[in-house]
């Protein structure tokens, strides 16, 4: 895969949000992101990185992504995913109040069940971050 132009950049961002606090350096990061790259289809993670480019557009900062990303996942009911954005939203300095007042903001659009699903992931999240 090439090393430059959009792919850099979403694993530049990638980096951003989940790699650090978790991996030693940006090489080690890389390094897992490659070893994905074998065991799933090359072309799924090189979608993947490319979306990431995306999140470089100055209109919206990355906090704002981050929050439009949990509230999505929220209304989606995808847990799992929820749990990384959530975790990805933190390491670049989104607060728990913000995360958990986007997803407080939910509950009339994707109901109860949801969104109490939702805070309960927050809450594991929350301290899980707080142990790495």
């Amino acid at each position: 895969m090439p090393e430059k132009g959009h792919y850099k950049q979403g694993k530049d961002i990638a980096w951003q949000l989940w790699g650090k606090g978790v991996f030693d350096s940006k090489e080690s990061f890389f390094e897992a992101l490659e070893q994905a790259n074998q065991q799933t289809s090359s072309k799924f993670m090189e979608l993947a990185l490319l979306s990431f480019t995306n999140y470089a557009s100055p209109v919206l900062d990355l906090k704002t992504r981050c929050l439009i990303q949990v509230a999505v996942m929220t209304a989606l009911g995808q847990e799992e995913e929820l749990q990384r954005y959530i975790m990805a939203a933190l390491n670049i300095g989104v607060t728990e109040e913000q995360i958990m007042e986007a997803i407080d903001q939910l509950i009339l659009y994707c109901g109860l069940p949801k969104a109490r699903g939702a805070l309960s992931t927050a809450q594991k999240t929350f301290a899980e971050h707080k142990t790495s």
